[in-house]
């Protein structure tokens, strides 16, 4: 079934497998938390 959906996404079934264990960096949290918090004030 993952083969299937990789080959119609057009993606290598590796990097499916790579994208599943990967975890964000210290920075890309920070970011992430950045964001948030520029969003909450542009809502605000």
């Amino acid at each position: 079934m993952i083969t299937k959906l990789c080959e119609l996404a057009g993606i290598a079934r590796s990097a499916y497998y790579k994208w599943l264990k990967w975890t964000p960096s210290t920075r890309e949290l920070e970011n992430i938390a950045l964001a948030k918090e520029v969003k909450r004030r542009y809502d605000k």
